[in-house]
């Protein structure tokens, strides 16, 4: 879906208003008025007065009445005056209280309602926490791509399940309705078989009632159905694929070898510590055990150690800045050592701990190829299932609509208003 440019609108309000057209005609009517005396103007405290008891009298009274009770002229419209602004409040009188957004129906996906505070309210706190860090055109792109991926995934289990509901056949049906009493029953014997219990636990825990909580299962159950006849059963993979793969990654499974060195560095000045290194290695001390030495420039063990990529023949790698230590490191073996050997002021000890060779077989491969495949080809049946549906539905335009109004809501509620 394309990015939206928001344009400023007022959110939907409910006020108290007034029809203006009844008190001045048609818009653009000049037709003159007869002189009616001074205007009069009125206010919200003419509207305003004691209440009248209820009449006692008669029928047949009030038509005597009627006859012997002054005449009083017709009420002429023409008279007020309606004055812009809020109106005055006479003593006493309650305030209107705040206008506030309505609960809005966005659209409907496959006939199942969507309204805009059940959608978002679990978006909320995101939302807003990203208004605080972000400028406003990178946080409209975010809630942009959320809206649309949580509108897909709601597209997507409410095409499922009606796909598997209009497929679903007799016995289907029958053990359909045998694994939700399951549920049910599981439910109340986990609240000690208590119905009220179970109850106050689904409305504390997951805000919903039984009988939603039951149909969500009912749901899940058929969205898994659907899933399992359209595409699971239908993501076949072969050993011929799985050998096709690997041949494809064989750098990935196989890859180069890594030589992994020890090094020992100290000052070559120092005499004494030299001749320690030195006679620690000649007495057959593991190297490993020798770099820990304090003197050690490289003092930490993963600073003593060095992982060399080999792209070529060993006896060509270049593993070091200097000259004298890559000759000396290509005339190693594994389990070897040399040194010590002067670079600048320091006196240096190499030793070749092994070269790794973290190669995969195939039959070591192709379980994880197997997965990898499988889940790649569920992923592109399940696209090609909704293309079908959505396209089959004509709800494209719809959910476009749908997106359109729930990003507008979102960005006045918790961007505009935050």
């Amino acid at each position: 879906m394309a990015p939206i440019a928001l344009a400023p609108r007022r959110p939907l309000v409910l006020a108290a208003a007034v029809a203006t057209t009844a008190l001045t005609g048609c818009r653009g009517s000049h037709v003159a008025l007869p002189d009616r005396g001074p205007v009069q103007t009125i206010d919200s405290a003419a509207f305003v007065g004691p209440v009248r008891a209820p009449s006692t009298t008669k029928a047949r009274d009030a038509t005597v009445s009627n006859e012997t009770a002054p005449a009083r002229p017709p009420l002429d419209a023409r008279r007020f005056e309606g004055v812009p602004g809020t109106p005055p409040l006479a003593a006493g009188t309650a305030a209107i209280e705040e206008a506030e957004l309505i609960e809005s129906k966005v659209g409907d996906i496959n006939g199942l309602p969507i309204y805009a505070d059940h959608f978002l309210d679990p978006l909320e706190g995101r939302f807003r926490a990203a208004a605080r860090r972000m400028r406003e055109a990178e946080w409209l792109k975010m809630v942009e791509d959320e809206i649309e991926d949580e509108l897909n995934q709601l597209l997507a289990d409410e095409l499922f399940r009606a796909e598997a509901a209009a497929r679903l056949s007799p016995e289907q049906e029958q053990g359909l309705r045998a694994f939700l009493e399951g549920v049910r029953e599981e439910l109340l014997s986990q609240n000690y078989g208590s119905r009220r219990l179970a109850q106050e636990t689904l409305r504390s825990e997951r805000d919903q009632t039984e009988e939603e909580f039951l149909a969500r299962r009912r749901q899940e159950a058929l969205v898994t159905l659907t899933i399992r006849d359209e595409i699971l059963n239908r993501a076949t993979v072969s050993w011929r694929d799985i050998e096709q793969r690997y041949n494809r990654d064989v750098e990935l499974y196989n890859p180069p070898p890594h030589a992994i060195f020890k090094l020992i560095s100290v000052p070559a000045s120092d005499d004494a510590v030299v001749k320690e290194v030195g006679d620690r290695l000649a007495s057959g001390e593991a190297f490993a055990s020798v770099a820990a030495i304090e003197a050690n420039g490289f003092d930490a063990p993963n600073e003593h150690t060095r992982a060399a990529r080999l792209d070529g023949p060993y006896e060509e790698a270049e593993f070091f800045g200097a000259d004298n230590l890559n000759e000396a490191a290509r005339s190693l073996a594994p389990g070897e050592h040399a040194g010590p050997i002067n670079v600048g002021s320091r006196a240096y000890w190499i030793g070749l701990i092994e070269i790794r060779r973290d190669s995969v077989s195939l039959y070591e491969a192709q379980r994880a190829i197997e997965q990898q495949l499988r889940s790649e080809r569920v992923a592109e049946l399940q696209n090609q299932f909704l293309r079908t549906m959505v396209e089959r539905s004509n709800m494209t335009s719809a959910i476009e609509d749908i997106w359109r109004r729930l990003v507008h809501i979102a960005h006045e509620r918790f961007w505009v208003n935050r």
